[in-house]
């Protein structure tokens, strides 16, 4: 299992919401268009071919950064605290 930072711009509002609901079912929300996600291959794959199905990749984009476990141990953050729930699998499909 890896963890992935996932961000997005979507440049229509529908998409934007249909994207953001997608994400929910495999990570936790950082930012309004920034995830955290711990997922196996098979679900990566999976999540790439249902964001491939809802945007427009003339308009869109969407980037996937991994991170081992060193970077994601390293993490900080600034400002008003966020709980990380990234050890629990209940977002996995």
């Amino acid at each position: 299992m890896k963890y992935w930072l996932i961000g997005y711009d979507i440049a229509d509002d529908r998409r934007l919401q249909r994207v953001g609901r997608l994400m929910e079912d495999y990570g936790q929300r950082l930012q309004y268009s920034v995830f955290l996600c711990r997922l196996e291959p098979h679900d990566l794959k999976r999540m790439r071919r249902r964001l491939l199905r809802l945007l427009n990749l003339k308009e869109d984009r969407v980037f996937l950064l991994p991170l081992c476990q060193e970077c994601f141990c390293r993490m900080e953050q600034l400002g008003r605290p966020l709980t990380l729930h990234i050890d629990q699998d209940y977002w996995l499909l």
